[in-house]
């Protein structure tokens, strides 16, 4: 019971009113519920089946009547769903990959390295990381299975399956090619050594590798340029005498400086431009 206040107009006296629990109003709402679907649904132009029952049984049968009605298209909405299935699974099979084993017999350490790759894919990218790694031409390096050089063919093409058991083994080695006459090799050239000599070390502009040379107290500088000029004959890029410049602790050297002028020591390296 609970009191309030009432109107005016009310020739009613009474302060108290009775209070409903939460059951009895729910109870009120799903009543009134059922009235206005069984309304809707007498009004509607299709015929209806009334069934007799609680609300909550009415309400199930009529979810299933529905359901029933509208079972053909999820019936077509899981056949499309099965198809694309089907084609996802089909791209799956062309994007297979396998797992091979390249063998480096270059390499003193990491000589045996699994990799995966594309069935249809060759192995050119194999190849140009080794090239890189050897700091060799693409060219010189090739790959070896089962005792054979392959050229630019995929694992698909050797016969090479997926989950393949034992693992098919390639062989990388390097061929290195003959390089002509008037190619300089980017390695050291060294120049054989004299007695009481010392060994100092000639940087060129456009060489990423210095010379070696062996010199005496009495050598000059222009004897030094005339040494670098005949070691490197063959390259048309060496300029004559007269346009090198020699350099040696950040300053100009004349030519017919020595060794003992500049106080060059074992190991010291002179810098010549042009």
């Amino acid at each position: 019971m609970r009191s309030y206040e009432p109107n005016g107009d009310s020739d009613d006296d009474s302060i108290f009113e009775e209070v409903r629990n939460h059951d009895e109003v729910m109870t009120d709402k799903l009543d009134n519920l059922e009235e206005e679907y069984r309304r809707e649904l007498t009004n509607s132009k299709h015929s209806v089946l009334h069934v007799q029952g609680t609300t909550n049984d009415y309400l199930t049968k009529t979810m299933e009547k529905v359901g029933a009605f509208l079972e053909p298209e999820k019936q077509i909405e899981i056949e499309d769903i099965c198809i694309d299935k089907a084609d996802t699974s089909s791209t799956q099979k062309e994007s297979t990959t396998v797992r091979v084993v390249i063998n480096d017999c270059e390499s003193r350490i990491s000589k045996r390295n699994c990799r995966d790759m594309d069935i249809h894919s060759t192995f050119a990218e194999v190849r140009k990381e080794l090239s890189l790694k050897w700091m060799c031409h693409f060219n010189e390096v090739h790959l070896m299975y089962n005792g054979n050089r392959i050229g630019d063919v995929t694992p698909h093409e050797l016969g090479i399956v997926p989950f393949q058991v034992p693992l098919p083994e390639f062989d990388a080695i390097r061929e290195e090619k003959e390089r002509p006459s008037n190619v300089i090799s980017p390695k050291v050239i060294t120049i054989e050594t004299v007695s009481d000599a010392i060994s100092i070390k000639v940087q060129m502009k456009n060489r990423k590798k210095p010379i070696h040379l062996s010199v005496t107290e009495e050598t000059t500088v222009e004897d030094i340029m005339k040494k670098v000029i005949e070691s490197l004959a063959g390259d048309a890029s060496i300029p004559s005498l007269s346009k090198m410049k020699a350099m040696f602790d950040d300053e100009y050297c004349e030519n017919s400086q020595t060794c003992k002028d500049l106080g060059l020591e074992d190991a010291d390296c002179i810098d010549i431009y042009y």
